[in-house]
């Protein structure tokens, strides 16, 4: 099948996002598991053209990146497709081109990749429905909690987990124990939930162990990290500079450095996947995370910590600190979890579903879909059916 990536109207940063950039830029979790899309489905022996990556036309891995024309009305004309429309469309986290590719092709099934659907971005996603055949919920988590509170949508939702390149590249990675390392890190976009918090926590830490160092690695999409440059989100905070240290390093760089440290913090919430914690585990390091369903599933227990409060969030720091066999032990169990359920052998099985399910979507015998009912109808439906099987029993008996 011919299918399309689109990622944006215009690229999202002053270099490309393909392939190559891995080595040398921080480009966002959504363009990487974008990237990790294209080489599957390519792979599977589809013909894979990603839009809205890249300021010029690029082939990488028998994959073709259109340029972006920058503009907010982005059509693609057949020809630029190899003469051939797509029969499916991911939009890969922004849900924007949604209506202009229904019209545009209308008997393409498109798939939104939620990687956006959070507490801020799902009712906006959600709007698109009559546009949008099929949702990619993103981790085993993130799927079940939105089936439960949009049982209306139940039907569209499949599961396209994140992953991280196991078998290409963590797997053969050298993981040093975390007793070596005194360094704590934190993994994320300056925006993330929690990244003050963490601050504060880290303030207490590092005055209680002055031997240690706080190693942030966040975005930088406009070139060269600075060290020591504080993002906003930490003003205030009285965290010590001469030990916390800011980086922002290519996608493999990344990888290296977070198999060397003791721990790695990452997000408190509103996650869909969070690729940070993944990439920790895969790197044999424990993760100390929030504590909602997302991260029930990709920081369950045994391969970190999930924290809530100050106090948690301290004890939790300290307990690594002071405890780095059970760290160790942790660390292993986290490769374990990353390469039995998110790995590329796992997104590979997630997208040959959805590429099967989108062949029936617009054929001329389409099969029916049918809504769930609500919770407050089918509590109801189940009291008047106990009833109904009450009045039964009491006329067997009667009779």
């Amino acid at each position: 099948m011919n299918v399309l990536l689109w990622r944006s109207f215009r690229p999202l940063y002053e270099f490309d996002a393909t392939f190559k950039t891995l080595n040398t830029h921080s480009i966002g979790g959504t363009c990487v598991q974008m990237l990790w899309h294209a080489r599957l489905l390519s792979d599977l022996g589809h013909s894979v053209t990603v839009l809205g990556a890249t300021r010029e036309n690029e082939q990488e891995e028998d994959i073709t990146f259109l340029h972006s024309p920058s503009n907010n009305g982005q059509t693609i004309e057949i020809d630029q497709l190899g003469g051939h429309p797509p029969d499916v469309i991911l939009l890969e986290g922004a849900y924007s081109a949604a209506s202009v590719f229904r019209k545009q092709y209308p008997k393409a099934a498109i798939v939104h990749v939620g990687q956006n659907i959070d507490r801020l971005g799902a009712k906006g996603a959600f709007s698109q429905a009559n546009c949008i055949d099929l949702y990619g919920l993103v981790s085993p988590g993130h799927f079940a909690e939105y089936s439960w509170r949009y049982p209306h949508l139940r039907d569209k939702f499949v599961l396209i987990r994140n992953a991280v390149p196991w078998s290409g590249w963590y797997a053969n990675l050298q993981v040093q124990p975390p007793s070596v390392s005194k360094k704590i890190t934190w993994v994320g976009a300056w925006s993330k939930e929690g990244l003050r918090r963490w601050a504060e926590t880290m303030a207490l830490i590092l005055k209680d162990f002055p031997d240690y160092e706080w190693h942030l690695f966040g975005p930088n999409h406009g070139g060269v990290a600075t060290q020591r440059l504080s993002p906003k989100a930490l003003a205030g905070v009285p965290i010590p500079l001469s030990k916390t240290f800011y980086h922002s390093l290519g996608y493999y760089s990344l990888s290296t450095a977070l198999s060397s440290c003791r721990m790695v913090l990452v997000s408190l919430g509103n996650e869909t996947a969070c690729i940070s914690a993944l990439d920790a585990h895969a790197a044999g390091r424990p993760v100390i995370s929030g504590n909602d369903s997302v991260f029930q599933h990709v920081n369950p227990r045994g391969t970190g910590m999930r924290v809530a409060t100050a106090e948690q969030r301290y004890r939790a720091v300290r307990y690594l600190i002071e405890n780095p066999t059970q760290a160790d032990s942790m660390g292993r169990l986290g490769r374990l979890l990353v390469e039995e359920r998110f790995s590329e052998k796992q997104q590979r099985e997630d997208l040959m579903f959805v590429m099967e399910l989108s062949k029936n979507l617009h054929s001329s015998t389409p099969t029916p879909s049918f809504a769930p009912p609500s919770r407050l109808a089918s509590r109801v439906s189940s009291f008047k059916e106990r009833i109904q099987n009450r009045l039964a029993n009491v006329k067997t008996s009667v009779l």
